[in-house]
């Protein structure tokens, strides 16, 4: 079963022989993704033929974690039917159960089946709009795009940032997280924008407990690098490769915000964070050396503010860093206070 031609040729051969099966009266199925034809579609139900449904064909989908809400929405809106449940194990696709039990109009009920449980997810989300004073679709969005940008399988992650905290944070900061929330919705405008990456900067920030922090990313971890000891992955990333990590996740919201259309707008990974090596995509991890080029990097043990003559840095002609004793904060140090207009 590892080849994917067996898996392919299963899916097909299961595909066909339900679409000849003769169903009990009242039962409905819908086939997609299993035929050799990616976009074909079949509608089975008693006594009736198997017909195609060209206009659920989701050519576009990738995997059933999506595709499986693009048949929820079918079903919902063109067949009548108001209670889905949904099987489920992955994290990934329960959160996308509890946006969509908000999103989709006439969907009664949603429950999720995970070992055996049926969760009622409409409860859960009402209840959670309920305790957090909020429109219940605003606050599943909210929560979709922070999972999506700390925690989803398809895009990196901050180290040792749990679900828990995520979440916390999500909740904690609904109005500064708005930007992401509305991004990736259909309809809306699919540019990034800078208010949307400030927002993203803000929820960052607030995982490593600094959400005052007024300076950047690359501030930060220099500050955190200098004052906290432990796991350097533990350390907020620095600015280019966070607007690179918001670039994926952006994609990713896209995706599953679109999951109920058969034709979703698909942007190009090339845009967005990712880059083509060999014939295979990988992430590009940043747009800049990890360090200085220069073979002249110094760093000096000067007493403070007495920096200005014959130190290693002013002897090599570069500036003050944060390995130096000064940790190049120009108020602390009065070299840095006198070449901050010449680096």
């Amino acid at each position: 079963m590892q080849n994917p031609n067996n898996k392919a040729n299963l899916l097909n051969f299961l595909g066909e022989s339900w679409a000849h099966q003769n169903f009990p009266s009242g039962c409905t199925l819908i086939l997609g993704g299993v035929f050799k034809d990616p976009g074909g579609t079949l509608l089975v139900s008693h006594g009736s033929e198997a017909r195609d449904l060209p206009e659920l064909s989701c050519r576009r989908h990738e995997e059933a974690d999506t595709r499986m809400f693009a048949h929820m929405a079918y079903s919902v809106q063109v067949l009548g039917y108001r209670r889905a449940v949904a099987v489920a194990t992955d994290t990934y696709v329960i959160t996308m159960c509890f946006y969509y039990s908000s999103q989709l109009p006439g969907l009664k009920q949603l429950w999720m089946q995970k070992m055996g449980v049926y969760v009622p997810v409409h409860d859960v989300v009402a209840a959670l709009a309920e305790k957090y004073e909020t429109e219940a679709a605003h606050l599943m969005s909210i929560l979709l795009s922070v999972y999506v940008m700390t925690r989803c399988g398809t895009v990196s992650f901050p180290w040792h940032r749990g679900k828990r905290r995520a979440f916390r944070l999500a909740t904690e900061n609904l109005e500064e997280l708005t930007p992401i929330a509305r991004y990736g919705q259909p309809g809306k405008d699919l540019r990034v924008t800078e208010d949307v990456i400030d927002a993203a900067r803000h929820l960052f920030k607030s995982l490593y407990e600094r959400s005052n922090f007024g300076a950047s990313l690359d501030a930060l971890r220099a500050h955190l690098f200098t004052h906290t000891k432990g796991d350097i992955r533990c350390l907020p990333p620095t600015e280019n490769p966070f607007r690179l990590q918001v670039l994926r996740s952006l994609q990713q919201m896209a995706v599953v915000k679109q999951a109920h259309l058969s034709e979703p707008v698909i942007l190009a990974s090339t845009d967005y964070g990712r880059e083509l090596m060999n014939g295979t995509l990988v992430d590009k991890m940043m747009l800049k050396p990890p360090k200085p080029l220069h073979s002249n990097a110094k760093y000096c043990n000067c007493l403070k503010g007495r920096c200005i003559r014959g130190c290693l840095c002013s002897n090599a002609k570069v500036k003050c860093v944060i390995a130096c004793r000064c940790e190049g904060d120009a108020s602390k140090c009065a070299r840095v206070k006198d070449t901050l207009d010449e680096f």
